[in-house]
């Protein structure tokens, strides 16, 4: 009885350890410069963060792309500009953002194009219906105007909120039921033993 009930528990961990997974954290500052990435999306908000320079007359970019695995959703992107500083600390700058998130089947685009003033934050939004699974690449380009000496940086987040298609997460709770079955039948063919036994 207890080694029917030690390897059910023994199946249940290795088989829920193995759905385990978490969304994406990288942070420019602690993983290094983002060049291409490609990130594997799982359940929850999806974050990439990181810093961009700008020099006069130049359009940098920090491009990566993202893989939305079968079975799950983008819900919402959102990107963050968390700040925008001059090295020669001037204010009275703008900033022309203009970006895309954008992706090869279908072809779909979302463009941004707005001023933020130095110093400001700002958050875009996009998606007006989920995106399902594919790659997903992200290019936003930085463009600035008002300044024509030093480099400007943005402190920039994007953030990809996930969810399982399935409203019943299958993954889940389907080794408990199973284990469950397994324990219930189990201590059915003990007891049918002793009942014969006894006989």
């Amino acid at each position: 009885m207890f080694r029917v009930l030690f390897l059910s528990i023994f199946f249940l961990t290795v088989t829920s350890w193995s759905v385990l997974a978490a969304p994406v954290n990288y942070d420019e500052a602690i993983h290094g410069d983002l060049d291409d990435n490609q990130f594997t999306l799982d359940v929850g908000s999806n974050i990439v963060s990181g810093t961009v320079t700008i020099q006069p007359y130049d359009d940098p970019s920090d491009p990566f792309y993202v893989v939305l695995p079968t079975g799950l959703v983008i819900n919402a992107i959102t990107l963050d500009v968390l700040g925008v500083n001059a090295s020669d600390g001037s204010e009275s700058s703008s900033l022309t953002f203009g970006g895309y998130v954008e992706t090869t089947s279908p072809q779909l685009e979302w463009f941004i194009d707005d001023n933020i003033k130095l110093k400001d934050t700002a958050i875009f939004s996009f998606l007006n219906s989920p995106l399902f699974p594919g790659q997903y690449g992200v290019s936003p380009n930085f463009n600035a105007s008002g300044f024509e000496t030093g480099d400007l940086s943005v402190d920039y987040r994007w953030t990809f909120d996930v969810y399982q298609v399935s409203s019943i997460p299958l993954p889940t709770t389907l080794p408990l039921f199973v284990s469950a079955l397994f324990i219930m039948g189990a201590v059915g063919w003990k007891r049918r033993q002793k009942v014969d036994a006894n006989m």
